[in-house]
């Protein structure tokens, strides 16, 4: 005989039926199934609910062996696309300033092999952080809701921010003392100097 609790006269399911909608109340509002952002939501559950469990299957090899190789090959072609893209279109300092990194303008736009040369150290660097600072640690937590690949384009910016000062430092920029180097030509030949 399974239990019944006592309810009170005049309660919910007093009379032993249980509660009813009434006519015209719907379960759920229809637009409410149908709203974009609710959608948004269930995908980003369903993601960082997959990147819990790549997360512990990598840790179970120790972000090793082929899954870790297959991983941080995609994770890489990723942070290149969007880091590069950034620099592309001339964000990358504003995202690094959101951040709360401040760097020199560039003034100009990136050239591409800077964009390539930046790009590529920022993500092979931000990448051995990554396993190194974040996973083997167990810093990244999808209760706090930012999916793996959020999480790596942070440590992006974190690494681009250095890399990019350090470039600036050296050189990497002609732009900071105003001159401009020259490719050949039949008036130049290479690495004549113009002031810009």
């Amino acid at each position: 005989m399974a239990f019944e609790p006592k309810r009170p006269p005049g309660g919910p399911g007093a009379s032993g039926e249980p509660v009813q909608l009434q006519p015209g109340e719907a379960a759920i509002p229809e637009d409410w199934l149908s709203e974009p952002e609710h959608a948004g939501l269930a995908d980003k559950v369903d993601r960082l609910a997959g990147d819990v469990e790549v997360v512990m299957l990598l840790a179970l090899s120790n972000y090793e062996g082929d899954r870790w190789d297959v991983f941080a090959t995609e994770l890489a072609k990723y942070g290149m696309a969007v880091i590069g893209g950034w620099m592309h279109k001339g964000l990358i300092h504003h995202k690094c300033r959101a951040k709360g990194f401040g760097l020199p303008e560039l003034g100009r736009p990136f050239e591409p092999d800077e964009i390539t040369e930046l790009t590529s150290e920022t993500v092979a660097k931000a990448l051995y952080h990554f396993r190194r600072d974040v996973l083997l640690k167990r810093k990244w937590d999808s209760t706090r809701g930012a999916t793996l690949r959020t999480y790596f384009v942070g440590q992006c910016i974190i690494r681009f921010a250095n890399i990019y000062r350090h470039w600036w430092g050296n050189g990497g920029s002609t732009a900071q003392t105003g001159l401009r180097v020259l490719g050949e030509s039949a008036d130049h030949r290479v690495g004549d100097v113009l002031w810009a």
